[in-house]
């Protein structure tokens, strides 16, 4: 049973998310008649007749293909991607496109995906070509962002570009609601600690700061009650009778709030971490960026108490998030990701070196400190202590 304390307090997040988001963005908490009426008005508007659907989920045939038929388009669907993508699989996914000669796009995933579709809409030189997204993780923020990444001969591929951020995106709850406990655990990390990142990036403004301290203060009222092992079932039919908006809709908004601060200051320190690490260790994105992000947390405020000024921006991230002074952050969040079971990855001193050498020194400059080498090799090994 959920207090009357959260309740308000949700009801106020809630709506303070909902007031922004752009304006080409659809919220709904179920996917029913009346949001499927939406999306068909948007589909119509933009003459959509022969759609491509970039999607690795089986089931969105059933949910999307009684509405294509309504429309009368003809959908191709397009799964040959991994989580992530290759430059093989966005040529195919080009080729696939340009033979099927769609006039629209849409991307139905999280974040591979959306940055699948993204790439092939870039490559295939159609500039008017309507991009809609309906994220099924709460994390990324890629229905947001400027960004899309692929993997070329191995090495990760970075674009950027205004046109890469979706024209239209739908922000269904029932989409997210059968996301396994681990998958939502990490996915919910990432936009968290996205927000942080974004708030104390050097590239911050004033825009970045209120959607970034938004999505840290939504995210940390539901965090103990979303990435609970607990069946959110009753969590959400409470809320429904109270007139509010299910939580699987609001943790999506919480991911597009972080996609949107990024979207302006980028990610710093933790995610420029996070990469090989993910890779190294076997582990999600999510889940590497989130123990990264507390050891270099803690770095940021050893340099605090030696004078480093941050605005009062570490004070904000931790008063927001955990109730606690910035030097208590790093414990705090240690507590929290053991108490939910997300685990440090053992990492031994050949490891940190090899770690510590791949960190991306383009990511690290939106860092307020720059670690060296070595220092990077130390916060690695700090690792499971």
């Amino acid at each position: 049973m959920l207090g009357n304390d959260f309740l308000n307090e949700y009801k106020v997040r809630g709506e303070e998310l909902l007031s922004l988001i752009n304006a080409n963005v659809t919220v709904s908490d179920r996917f029913d008649g009346l949001f499927i009426e939406k999306i068909g008005e948007t589909l119509s508007s933009c003459g959509a007749s022969k759609v491509f659907v970039v999607s690795g989920f089986p089931f969105d045939r059933q949910l999307f293909d009684p509405l294509f038929e309504k429309l009368g388009a003809e959908a191709l669907y397009y799964k040959d991607f991994s989580p992530n993508p290759v430059i093989e699989e966005i040529e195919r996914g080009v080729e696939a496109f340009n033979g099927f000669g769609a006039d629209h796009i849409i991307a139905v995933g999280g974040g591979s995906a959306i940055d699948t579709a993204k790439c092939i809409r870039k490559f295939c030189g159609k500039e008017d070509l309507i991009l809609s997204v309906f994220p099924t993780t709460a994390g990324t923020g890629s229905d947001a962002t400027k960004f899309a990444v692929y993997y070329k001969d191995g090495v990760k591929q970075s674009l950027e570009a205004e046109d890469l951020i979706p024209d239209r995106v739908f922000l269904c709850g029932d989409l997210i609601r059968s996301l396994p406990l681990y998958q939502k655990k990490c996915t919910f990390l990432d936009a968290f600690c996205q927000c942080c990142e974004s708030a104390f990036g050097v590239r911050r403004t004033g825009e970045s700061l209120e959607l970034a301290f938004a999505g840290i203060r939504a995210m940390s009222l539901i965090k103990e009650v979303y990435l609970s092992a607990a069946d959110l079932k009753e969590v959400d039919r409470e809320l429904s009778d109270k007139g509010l908006m299910s939580i699987f809709t609001y943790a999506l908004l919480c991911a597009n709030c972080s996609g949107r601060a990024i979207n302006i200051t980028r990610t710093a320190g933790p995610h420029a971490m996070s990469y090989k690490l993910s890779s190294m260790k076997k582990i999600p994105h999510g889940h590497a960026v989130a123990v990264c992000f507390r050891i270099c947390f803690g770095r940021l405020c050893e340099a605090l108490n030696n004078g480093f000024d941050d605005e009062g921006v570490l004070s904000e991230i931790s008063n927001l998030s955990f109730g606690v002074l910035p030097q208590q952050l790093e414990g705090a969040f240690k507590e929290f990701l053991d108490s939910i079971g997300i685990e440090d990855p053992f990492v031994t001193p050949d490891e940190a070196e090899i770690l510590a050498s791949s960190v991306n020194e383009q990511r690290l400059k939106n860092n307020p400190l720059i670690f060296s080498h070595d220092e990077l090799k130390e916060m690695y090994l700090m690792l499971v202590r």
